[in-house]
């Protein structure tokens, strides 16, 4: 049974990768049209171009640095995995960035025919996106869990995933690759460390998340689509219902047949964890109003509710069933911001008001879905804090420990000073949140630790309302630092450690001040 999942998860992924190439390269090969495009779409590419070089530069800065760390610390396989995962994850973002461009140029142009063209550009281009996302993301989980052993070397490919987004041309909160490779990824983790006998535990992930593949590429065929109605938000609720509905399916044959998890009772229970994701992804996106507080409310549901049904395990399926919902919830949003896209280069360009109709005609504002990746983000959030929890498992946890409370305390403080102004710069946000980390687990322990992360995640839900790229960083760095803490050095060396370090990122904050100054100077 595990081979044949394997085997088709691999292939999966290959053909969802091949879909998406060839929908991209259909939409970039068609014509910028007048000189005028062409010319604003050269200037688009050629801001995008410096940024993405500096992007590039900055990361491979970051990469090097964090390489480094990785094969000193954890070994070559780790370190493999994050440099393989940081290499792919860039170029992906690069292409996907060159390719939104033409797409943005391409519908603008078409907007001079009719909004049917305009429509089929953009739905092109999303399901381009979102199916080589998914499939590069997949086929890399897939490809890590089964040729590299050391399990550290999963938790290597998310941070590649998360780092990828910060210097990513569309970098902000919705990460989506780092979403769904870090879920994918963390949910194969706790299922090789939650202590349950099923068969295929660390197997089911995979299969659930091919599965979605399909019936969401199906979906577009399926859903009844239609270029000619325009039919944008209804086509979309009608694939979101029929995903949903399939996969409540799988929700019952996945763990009876590749669990083999036998007795009626234990199977609901198993279902009923999948299924409590799945609605809550499906109340958030059907009920926008209310997307600021449901994705705080909802990741708390889930990890309660779950782990009452079916404990560490019942969390990972009610993940993978929130997780059912991304690539439906990736298109609407890639959709939504192509189309503001193409809307502004028309306008740029002064186009007639009939040709700028046709692109706002395309009323893409009902099927926003940020809401269920500010969920998701959570979900990825506290997973990893829980299989931070389990590594620890020989612990105690007490409510009132000091160590605890203050960690609680100063983790929140941490994830506000880090969206501030104050940490502008992208290269100095990513060394103050993993040295920040590292310090806090080397100078006072795994507690204090588990509360700096903890509280870090609930001021980020809370006040931000949602979980930024960097305290995910920080989330899977903590079960990095968590073999290196406190038993390994001495007070005085610990302080060393904390000092010196303090003393580099401060350095390295007043020389970039300073240099910044001198080229105002001379200018």
């Amino acid at each position: 049974m595990s081979t044949i999942i394997l085997a088709s998860t691999f292939g999966v992924s290959i053909l969802a990768i091949a879909y998406s190439l060839f929908l991209a390269f259909s939409v970039s090969s068609k014509s910028a049209g007048s000189k005028k495009l062409f010319d604003i779409s050269k200037i688009i590419s050629d801001d995008l171009k410096k940024k993405e070089a500096k992007n590039i530069k900055d990361f491979a800065l970051v990469a090097i640095v964090l390489f480094t760390g990785i094969m000193y610390a954890f070994g070559w396989q780790s370190a493999a995995s994050f440099l393989a995962g940081a290499v792919l994850f860039i170029l992906i973002d690069y292409f996907l960035s060159t390719i939104s461009t033409k797409a943005s140029v391409n519908m603008a142009e078409a907007a001079k025919s009719n909004a049917v063209s305009v429509y089929k550009i953009n739905y092109n281009f999303a399901y381009a996106s979102t199916f080589l996302i998914a499939g590069v993301g997949l086929l890399s989980v897939a490809a890590v869990n089964v040729i590299l052993t050391d399990l550290n070397c999963l938790l290597a490919l998310v941070l590649s995933a998360v780092l990828a987004a910060v210097f990513s041309w569309k970098s902000g909160r919705q990460n989506y690759l780092g979403t769904f490779v870090g879920t994918l990824a963390i949910a194969i983790l706790l299922a090789k460390s939650s202590g349950v006998s099923y068969k295929n535990l660390e197997i089911l992930p995979l299969a659930l998340a091919s599965f979605v593949l399909i019936i969401s590429l199906l979906s577009r065929f399926l859903s009844g689509i239609n270029p000619a109605k325009l039919n944008v938000s209804s086509a979309m609720n009608r694939a979101v219902i029929l995903v949903s509905i399939l996969t409540l399916v799988a929700a019952y044959f996945g763990p009876k047949y590749i669990l083999e998890a036998f007795g009626t009772k234990l199977i609901i229970k198993l279902a009923a964890a999948l299924a409590l994701g799945l609605a809550l992804g499906l109340i958030i996106i059907f009920t926008r109003q209310f997307s600021k507080i449901l994705p705080t409310v909802a990741v708390a549901l889930i990890v309660l509710a779950s782990n009452y049904l079916a404990g560490t395990y019942g969390v990972i399926l009610a993940a993978l069933g929130y997780l059912s919902l991304w690539p439906l919830s990736m298109l609407a949003n890639l959709f939504s911001y192509q189309n503001k896209n193409a809307e502004a280069i028309a306008t740029t360009a002064e186009m007639s008001e009939t040709a700028v109709e046709n692109i706002t005609t395309l009323d893409s504002s009902k099927i926003i879905t940020s809401g269920y990746f500010i969920g998701l983000f959570g979900i990825l959030a506290v997973s990893a804090l829980l299989y931070y929890f389990v590594g620890l498992g020989s612990l105690n946890f007490l409510a009132t420990d000091p160590k605890l409370i203050s960690g609680l305390l100063l983790g929140g403080a941490a994830s506000y000073i880090l969206s501030s102004e104050l940490f502008v710069d992208k290269i100095l946000k990513i060394a103050v949140a993993v040295i920040g980390v590292v310090l806090a687990g080397i100078t006072l322990g795994p507690i204090f630790l588990a509360g700096v992360i903890a509280g870090a995640i609930l001021i980020d839900l809370l006040v931000s309302q949602s979980v930024s790229s960097e305290v995910l960083i920080m989330t899977i760095v903590a079960v990095f630092a968590s073999s290196f803490i406190e038993t390994q050095y001495s007070l005085m060396i610990r302080g060393i450690i904390a000092g010196g370090t303090i003393v580099l990122v401060v350095v390295y904050f007043i020389v970039k001040m300073l240099y910044a100054k001198r080229l105002q100077i001379g200018k």
